[in-house]
């Protein structure tokens, strides 16, 4: 099973993407590279904004490869990542991706079999950090273990304030 929605534009340009008011559950696919509920490679001034993820083997939002100028806001997330990764987690923003403002989302990780970032921001694959990311005004529900932010080489990223809840 793929993921749900990838919107991947590794050698062109996508933009004004609006993901908007959706749901999307049980998407449990296990293979690299897959099972995402939205994907964004090379995406220009979009939104990933009012949705519900529920039930996800895989990061629930993937933004990877220069996508820059994005909003993700007021989405809720519910046991997502649930495979067992090194980066674990409901959003993941790598490879180069700038310009990205993650706010006003609500993470439910109490139930999570693992521990996770509710939010990744890495180098990835590319080895390219990320850059200007900023991550605010997000609550999280967590389990034991588990953070609102991982920051593992990237540029620029503030990642406050947020509320971290048991």
């Amino acid at each position: 099973m793929p993921s749900d929605l990838e919107f991947n534009a590794p050698n062109s340009l996508m933009q004004q993407i609006r993901v908007e008011r959706s749901v999307f559950r049980h998407n449990l696919c296990a293979g690299p590279g897959a099972g995402w509920g939205v994907g964004f490679a090379n995406v220009q001034q979009s939104v990933i904004r009012g949705n519900s993820f529920v039930d996800y083997g895989m990061n629930a939002i993937h933004i990877e490869d220069r996508s820059a100028n994005l909003h993700v806001d007021a989405n809720t997330f519910v046991q997502c990542s649930t495979i067992v990764t090194s980066y674990d987690s409901n959003i993941i923003i790598i490879s180069g991706c700038r310009s990205i403002a993650v706010s006003g989302n609500m993470f439910d990780c109490r139930s999570q079999p693992n521990t996770i970032d509710c939010v990744y921001v890495g180098a990835g694959g590319a080895y390219t950090p990320p850059q200007d990311i900023t991550i605010t005004n997000n609550t999280a529900y967590l389990a034991h273990g588990s953070q609102v932010v991982g920051v593992y080489n990237a540029i620029n990223v503030i990642a406050a304030p947020n509320v971290e809840l048991a």
